[in-house]
């Protein structure tokens, strides 16, 4: 009686781990199918990064990048994070804009810079020499110039 039980159990226990290695393949051809590069989102999240790692003193602010392959453009936010160590989740690099009734906010370090003068607000330099110039076309040497292009 004994040895018929074992080879009823192996008897249901063959095609049991035969069944779930089918099934296994199925669901793994399944979700591979599934999976279109074409149509995966474009992008890359970098890992977030802090000011400090001890939260108690006082502000430390949550960095976190964003980048999309698809058009080379990203961004920078700035998460403040509490003393009890909670990361808020409104950007600190956030600007409104409204026309008429309607109001939008654009996010991250490229929304601020955006919304910059880019004559006035924007502190880009280089040098000539010793002397510091306002990085401006017309500040450049004919060199420099060249190098750039138009």
């Amino acid at each position: 009686m004994e040895n018929n039980m074992k080879n009823i159990k192996r008897v249901v226990l063959i095609p049991l781990a035969i069944s779930s290695a089918i099934l296994l393949m199925v669901g793994i051809s399944h979700a591979l199918g599934i999976f279109d590069t074409d149509k995966a989102p474009v992008g890359y999240v970098g890992m977030p990064a802090v000011t400090d790692n001890n939260v108690y003193p006082g502000p430390v602010t949550m960095f976190s990048v964003d980048y999309s392959s698809a058009d080379w453009t990203g961004n920078l936010h700035a998460y403040p994070v509490t003393q009890a160590g909670v990361i808020e989740t409104t950007d600190k690099w956030s600007v409104a804009t409204t026309v008429g009734t309607i109001t939008t906010t654009a996010y991250g370090a490229a929304a601020t810079i955006g919304a910059q003068n880019w004559d006035t607000e924007r502190k880009i330099v280089t040098m000539d020499g010793l002397t510091k110039l306002s990085f401006r076309w017309n500040n450049l040497s004919t060199a420099q110039q060249a190098t750039l292009g138009d």
